[in-house]
């Protein structure tokens, strides 16, 4: 199953969760600088008029990490694996039987282990309850061409246009029923749509080339197979089949080139993992790994959708687990901590994905704003201080640094980010916080040191 298919077929129940929490923390708002003495965040942020607080004398609140998030991937025995898949699986649809998503979930696990008869039996519970996403329909129609039978696949893949929608997937798996079954003509059609739809798509545009290649479209396989290539990178069976079209062509210097570097990747896999049963159960384990990581993302993503946040929050640590480098699986995380107020597992988290999203400055953002809500101002400082290193011009990192000065009495600094913004903006929302930054210090009768 390619790595598209799997992204599609597990990543159907939570896009909201990984939009970023940006959403859901709304970084120091104006109400976060002290407007009069009789204001709440005035008492708070400014305690003592005659002197405001320094960094290092502002209080801070105690929120523990419980916590212990790896940095590289823990490695299971497959036995144990295997089993941890399925009663994942179980619990989804125990706990959650009339969403489309928990069966949807336990026919990947089925499918993963070969049992395909179980697989198809909860995709079809899944589409009986008529989900609007379309991982269900693809990772149907995928087993169904396994087993030989076409002609329902293609009905399958259909559903998906009644939906009103589609993917490059649908494009290359319903080309691929309808070769199946003889219909080149149809084939070519969906995949030719498919690649006008979805250009970006490698796998679908190598479908298209080989396909062409079959049908004696020679020059176009050919093109078809370099922009392959050149959007998702030499496998061996891409260049395997230029180098067939290239020979047929009769470019027969290009396609001894393309053989040697074919012999070049296969010394090096076969290097790289040895020979036989254990060349297999090495692969094998790679590919369940990759699967456990999606399957547990989604359990976690579902939990996050049924507000069940301590089950969420179980199993996008196991997700991490299997594979700690992808921010998505982070940045759902740190919703579903968030929404526990686990405030100190939630910095944690966004310091992570800031090593992962390095140049996302919204995170960053996000960071400071829970280091503020702790009172760890230092934190927050040096946050956004590394943020503007980063983007010196970003009006988001810039408005929040101001902000962050004067809800601690530092109207000096403020000012000066303030002047910074007004070169870039002078909108009337950089104006009015000018106003509203000048007017605090004025109130307080204090200078920041």
């Amino acid at each position: 199953m390619s790595k598209l298919v799997k992204i599609v077929l597990t990543g159907i129940v939570l896009s909201a969760a990984i939009i970023g929490i940006v959403v859901v923390m709304t970084p120091l708002t104006d109400e976060a600088i002290p407007q009069n003495e009789a204001s709440p965040q005035s008492s708070a942020l400014v305690a003592n008029k005659e002197l405001p607080p320094t960094l290092d004398q502002y209080p801070k609140l105690t929120s523990p990490t419980t916590l212990d998030l790896p940095k590289v991937r823990l490695v299971r025995e497959t036995k144990a694996l295997q089993e941890e898949l399925r009663e994942a699986a179980r619990l989804m649809t125990e706990k959650f039987p009339q969403d489309s998503a928990s069966w949807h979930l336990a026919a990947q696990v089925e499918s993963e282990l070969s049992q395909s008869a179980k697989a198809e039996e909860y995709w079809a519970r899944c589409l009986a309850l008529k989900p609007m996403h379309f991982g269900p329909y693809l990772g149907l129609a995928e087993l169904l061409t396994s087993k030989g039978r076409f002609q329902d696949a293609t009905q399958v893949l259909q559903k998906v246009f009644e939906l009103g929608g589609s993917t490059g997937e649908v494009y290359l798996k319903l080309g691929e029923a309808y070769e199946n079954q003889g219909m080149l003509k149809e084939s070519l059609e969906a995949l030719t749509t498919g690649v006008r739809l979805f250009p970006q798509e490698s796998g679908l545009l190598y479908g298209l080339a080989r396909l062409q290649a079959q049908s004696g479209l020679l020059s176009e396989a050919e093109d078809n197979l370099k922009r392959t290539i050149a959007q998702g990178g030499e496998s061996k069976q891409n260049l395997s089949t230029l180098a067939g079209v290239l020979m047929r062509l009769e470019k027969r210097d290009e396609a001894l080139a393309i053989r040697e570097r074919l012999k070049e990747i296969a010394n090096q896999e076969n290097s790289a993992t040895g020979q036989g049963d254990s060349a297999f159960q090495l692969a094998y384990d790679a590919a369940l790994s990759i699967a456990a990581f999606r399957i547990f993302e989604g359990c976690g993503n579902l939990c996050y959708q049924q507000q069940q946040y301590p089950l969420a929050e179980k199993y996008l640590v196991r997700a991490i687990g299997q594979d700690p480098s992808i921010s998505s699986v982070w940045i759902a995380l740190s919703e579903v901590l968030l929404h526990q107020s686990k405030y100190g597992d939630v910095t944690q988290v966004l310091q992570r994905i800031n090593e992962l999203e390095p140049k996302n400055l919204i995170y960053r953002v996000n960071l400071a704003s829970i280091a503020l809500k702790l009172g760890d101002i230092q934190l927050a400082e040096s946050t956004l201080n590394e943020a503007v290193k980063i983007d010196p011009n970003s009006e988001l990192v810039l408005v929040t640094l101001a902000k962050l000065y004067a809800a601690v009495g530092r109207f000096d600094k403020a000012k000066d980010v303030v002047a910074s913004l007004l070169k870039l903006n002078t909108s009337p929302e950089v104006l009015q916080l000018k106003v509203n930054i000048e007017m605090a210090a004025n109130q307080t009768g204090t200078r920041s040191p």
